[in-house]
């Protein structure tokens, strides 16, 4: 073969290897075309397509064109403001990312936005490096490329060159490749991607199909489900179905992948501002009672009853933090409603559909979606529409029921009232069974407790599960806690509800047997098994209580119905007792008409025995009461000294009071005898008590407590006794003043209630009257304080007295109070008969009241200025007694010789004590607010106080109790009356028994507090502030100030105290126990002058010597060789 044969058969099989080669390519492409078809065939949901985005990618990698990436998207209008779309971010990927990117003013961006949406073409574009780079920038700051690694952005955007992209755009898809390195893909690589672009579009189209079949399929389910609840609420035929109805729709909605935790619905009562629920568990399961929430509730009650209002669709409520908590705090303590914890997420949604009588409510942990939101609005359509039927439904049994009841009600009514004897009351309890039923009551027991209060006894007749009578139990009312219970609901008129379980049920049956009242349980329970659960409901009627148990709670319409029975038994049953009762009371009647005529005629007579013995009294008490008045008066007229005045305005005082208590008491005796008269005119009653009421400012003044007197008016005219109305005045102000503590308030307030009626009010701030004590407040003679620690003095009178008197003006008195807080007073009092003389001339009539202004000496006095004399001795005598004129007593049979203070109760003289460090201290034992006793104690056990004498003075003179004050730790007991020689001589030595203990221990160097005194609170105290004083030794900052501080007292405190022990101050006492341990090193040898110096706390040599010199008689170093010199003679 010849060279140009040769050549021509080379060019010929090169051209079949091109051919053949194209004809592979075609081959490998059309390949790679009919997998993408024949996935796009089996594809059965819409979901599929991310598998053939996927597949895609796959082949178009695979066809080995010279690119970097590839990318699909959906032609859309939106793509200038986003661009969402399929990539990949390298060719070896397999999985498309979905990724969206807002829009960027560049051509790069803005070319294949405009070219992806002006129909079906083909385009190419080109870029600079530049502007690849600021656009690779703007997609890394977006999912998925910004969780791309550092070093996969850092390569991207090192590639040389610039940016190439041929896109291929259909009907309804795009797909493009690119090109990093700025490198164009060729015409043929250009066909291949149009090829791909045809293919994707296929695919999509069958996509399109697919979810439209689907729509179609959701849709039938949608419809099929609405038609099912439209089917269970068109069944409704009572409330209580509305469980069953919202069981369904939770089904359904799971059924339609809407899957709640809970679903409720719910009805607006808007009347009783009452949201009606009824609702699934947190597993769909029904509850077959619904919950009540109020639509004031701040979380969801307002907000879904707001949005209902305004006509809305359905609203979103997303709950968390703290609203949450509200919320299912709400749910589980108001509601009644139960919720699993550990279903409890951070977020709680409700997504509500409304409804013309209220809505539908889905309860979730996350958000629902859209399309979720919208089918609930389609159910709460269907639900609309068919529970309005249910409604009408709901009337006409309403209306059947109500006949139903009132034919039962009759039946009871004849059949109770129809009884004569106790052998017909066991038709009780069938007749409640039967007609229970009838009336579709619940119920697995029942009976009637009838209760007798007289005797104070319960009849209880009762039935089996079955109907059947049990025998009468007779039990008394504080039987058992159920018997007691049930008294007590009764008495309030309310509805009493327990819960037994079975073991609570087989104990009462024990304790019945036990007391005779049951035979056998078999019997009592019905069977031979006790029940698992029952809730017993007592509804209470005039008689008793009508009993219906049950294994669940009754709900709340179901009680009324049964209120409803109990009432129309009542009735009956009233009936019965007075056919029972009229044979009886015809017999006693002649009886107690004889037995109240002699009762009438002995109250009669003791009634005026009682005015004569008053009379008579009042008249041998006023006698002596003159001449000691009168003899007091004329001698402090006199000239006279301050002291001895003082004297007589006590003795003036006491005898008024003694006077007014005797006054007080006729008055009773006159209002019990019915002599009393009031003797009113018409007075202008706001002047009459604004002119009492700041009579009162100097004792106000002097407890600082402010008055304030408030009148709408300043002229009422009012027909009163101002006399008596001045008494009752006077008797609530001076408690007022009594009760109120410094700083406190008094306001009264008068005003106009209507036209025939005036109020006027006290309140202060007072220590205010427990619920106990309130309702005893009028009685005679009470007093609240009856032990040792009597705050107030008191008769039990003046309030007794005021209310009798306000009763006799023909109006009211009560009082309200809260402990430690307030009380307030109020009276009522008619205007009288001035209605048209007030029309005519208002100012008519009017009578100017001069009324009497208490001095504040008849009321209290204050306490006279505690002296300090500089001329008296620097001992400091405490004394504590409540009486002011026995305080003034003894402090002038001891001030000449001691300075005095002086407190009112216990609690102020533990005060006063523990901040002045008396000396010694005179204590009573019957004061406010502390007994004598307990402050001994409190005083004995005190480390700052412990040391100090204590003196008591009392009326108890019995051995037992002398016997109890020893032990407190007083060191002297007197009794009342006492000598005032006596006191002042037990002062006297107590205060020097005192001084020659402390004498003891003056010249000692070093204290040991076991030299100190036997008593160990002592003890412990002195062994406190050495060893404090021994840790801090070495430092030379430790100082008075700061031993103070170590041991819980001030300067002051601690110096009196230590002087008190062993008449030496706490500064002395470092100085020196230093300037010991200083000699016990120098003996030692255990360092020169100077470092011993420094080891015990001297900063200062000099001072250091000077003061060691001064307490052992030499200088440290003559000191310290003294020693030495010893030392070495004993070694020699």
């Amino acid at each position: 073969m010849n060279t140009e044969q040769l050549k021509k058969t080379e060019i010929k099989i090169t051209e079949l290897e091109k051919e053949l080669a194209a004809k592979n390519r075609e081959l490998e492409i059309e390949k790679a075309f009919e997998k993408v078809r024949e996935f796009a065939m089996t594809m059965r949901h819409s979901s599929d397509l991310q598998e053939v985005v996927n597949l895609v990618a796959q082949e178009l990698n695979s066809m080995s064109l010279d690119i970097t990436g590839a990318f699909m998207l959906i032609n859309n209008d939106e793509i200038d403001k986003q661009f969402t779309f399929w990539g990949s971010t390298g060719v070896a990927e397999t999985y498309m990312k979905r990724a969206a990117i807002p829009f960027l003013d560049r051509p790069i961006y803005r070319v294949l936005a405009e070219g992806t949406t002006n129909g079906e073409r083909f385009f190419t574009e080109e870029y600079t490096r530049e502007e690849k780079i600021e656009f690779f920038e703007h997609l890394f700051k977006y999912p998925p490329y910004n969780s791309s690694t550092p070093e996969w952005k850092d390569q991207v955007l090192s590639r040389e060159g610039g940016y190439t992209r041929s896109v291929s755009v259909s009907h309804y898809t795009s797909i493009f490749v690119v090109n990093h390195f700025g490198r164009k893909l060729s015409d043929e690589d250009n066909e291949i991607l149009k090829r791909f672009g045809k293919v994707f579009e296929q695919s999509y189209t069958r996509f399109l199909d697919i979810q439209k079949a689907e729509a179609h399929a959701r849709e039938a389910e949608i419809q099929l489900a609405l038609e099912r609840v439209r089917a269970r609420t068109m069944a409704m035929h009572k409330s209580e179905e509305l469980a069953e109805t919202a069981a369904i729709l939770f089904q359904q909605m799971t059924e339609l992948g809407v899957t709640p935790e809970r679903l409720n619905i719910c009805l607006i009562k808007e009347a009783d501002k009452v949201l009606e629920v009824w609702s699934t568990d947190q597993f769909g399961t029904k509850i077959s009672h619904h919950f009540n929430a109020s639509l004031d509730e701040p979380t969801t009650g307002k907000p879904v009853y707001n949005a209902w209002k305004a006509k809305k669709k359905s609203v979103v409520i997303d709950l968390s933090g703290k609203e949450l908590n509200d919320w299912i705090q709400y749910v589980r303590e108001v509601m009644g409603m139960t919720i699993k914890t550990e279903l409890v997420k951070d977020q709680r949604i409700h997504s509500v559909a409304f409804f013309s009588q209220g809505m539908i409510l889905a309860t979730t942990n996350e958000p629902l979606p859209e399309e979720s939101l919208k089918l609930l609005e389609r159910f709460a359509d269907v639900f609309n529409l068919t529970y309005r039927r249910f409604l009408d439904l709901q009337k006409a049994e309403a209306r059947a029921f109500e006949a139903i009841k009132q034919a039962s009600l009759d039946r009871v009514r004849g059949e109770i009232a129809s009884m004569r004897n106790s052998e017909d009351l066991n038709r009780i309890t069938p007749i409640i069974w039967r007609e229970l039923k009838t009336l579709e009551i619940p119920f697995i027991r029942c009976g009637v407790f009838i209760l007798d209060e007289e005797k104070e006894m319960v009849q209880a007749y009762l039935t089996t599960p079955d109907g059947k009578s049990l025998a009468v139990l007779n039990l008394s009312f504080d039987a058992n806690d159920l018997t007691s219970d049930t008294v007590l609901f009764w008495k309030a008129n309310k509805i009493y509800k327990k819960h037994w379980n079975k073991e609570e049920f087989i104990n009462w049956t024990k304790s019945m047997i036990q007391i005779g009242q049951i035979q056998k349980a078999e019997t009592y329970q019905g069977s031979s098994t006790p029940p698992e659960s029952l809730d017993l409901h007592f509804v209470p009627f005039a008689q008793g209580m009508l009993y219906v148990g049950n294994v669940s709670p009754l709900t709340e319409e179901k009680l009324e119905v049964v209120k409803t029975l109990a009432e129309a038994f009542s009735i009956a049953y009233a009936r019965y007792e007075d056919f029972k009762n009229i044979e009886e009371a015809k017999s006693k009647i002649e009886i107690t008409l004889n037995e109240l005529k002699l009762a009438q005629a002995k109250l009669q007579e003791l009634d005026q025995l009682k005015s004569q013995f008053f009379a008579n009294i009042s008249h041998e008490f006023r006698t002596p009461l003159t001449l000691i008045l009168g003899q007091a008066e004329s001698l402090m007229s006199s000239n006279i000294d301050a002291k001895g005045k003082g004297k007589l305005q006590i003795i003036n005082r006491n005898a008024r009071k003694l006077l007014e208590l005797i006054n007080q008491l006729l008055d009773l005796s006159k209002l019990e005898a019915g002599s009393m008269e009031l003797r009113s005119e018409q007075s202008n009653l706001v002047s009459f008590l604004k002119s009492l009421f700041y009579s009162f400012e100097s004792l106000s003044d002097f407890k600082n407590i402010t008055l304030k007197f408030n009148s709408e008016s300043e002229n009422i005219p009012v027909v009163f006794d101002t006399d008596k109305l001045e008494k009752v005045f006077y008797n609530l102000m001076s408690n007022s003043l009594k009760f109120t503590n410094e700083n406190g308030e008094i306001i009264v307030t008068v005003k106009l209630l209507n036209d025939s009626k005036v109020e006027i009010r006290f309140r202060d701030t007072g220590k205010g009257i427990s619920k106990e004590n309130i309702s005893h407040i009028f009685d005679r003679f009470y007093q609240v304080e009856g032990s040792n620690i009597r705050e107030f003095e008191g008769t039990g009178i003046g309030l007794s007295l005021a209310k009798q008197l306000i009763e006799l003006h023909k109006g009211n008195i009560k009082v309200e109070s809260e402990v430690n807080s307030w009380t307030e007073f109020t009276i009522e009092l008619p205007l009288g008969n001035i209605e048209k003389q007030l029309k005519e001339n208002p100012e008519q009539h009017l009578t100017d009241i001069n009324a009497k202004v208490l001095t504040v000496t008849e009321i209290n006095e204050e306490n006279p200025e505690e002296e300090n004399n500089q001329n008296k001795n620097s001992e400091i005598v405490l004394i504590v007694e409540d009486n002011l004129d026995v305080r003034s007593y003894i402090r002038e049979q001891i001030e000449n010789e001691y300075t005095i203070l002086e407190a009112s109760n216990g609690e102020e003289g533990i005060a006063k004590a523990q901040s002045e460090i008396p000396d010694l201290i005179i204590t009573d034992v019957m004061m406010p607010k502390m007994d004598g006793y307990q402050f001994s104690l409190n005083i004995k056990k005190n480390e700052k106080t412990s040391h100090i004498p204590i003196i008591m003075l009392t009326a108890k003179a019995a051995l037992d109790d002398k016997i109890e004050g020893l032990e407190t730790g007083v060191d002297a007991y007197i009794t009342k009356p006492f000598s005032a020689k006596e006191l002042v001589v037990r002062v006297r030595n107590l205060i020097n028994q005192r001084k020659q203990l402390r004498e003891k221990f003056k010249q000692a160097t070093v204290i040991k507090p076991s030299e100190v005194t036997n008593v160990s609170v002592d003890q412990k105290f002195l062994e406190n502030v050495i060893n404090t004083i021994e840790l801090n030794i070495g430092n030379e900052n430790f100082a008075l100030e700061t031993l103070a501080a170590k041991v819980n007292m001030s300067v002051s405190q601690l110096n009196r105290k230590l002087n008190a022990l062993i008449e030496q101050p706490p500064g002395h006492l470092i100085r020196s126990l230093r300037l010991q341990r200083a000699a016990d090193l120098l003996k030692q040898n255990a360092g020169n002058v100077a470092e011993i110096c420094y080891k015990v706390g001297f900063g200062d040599q000099a001072n250091f010597s000077k003061a060691f010199k001064k307490q052992f008689g030499c200088s440290p170093l003559k000191y310290k060789k003294q020693f030495e010199s010893e030392n070495h003679s004993e070694l020699s």
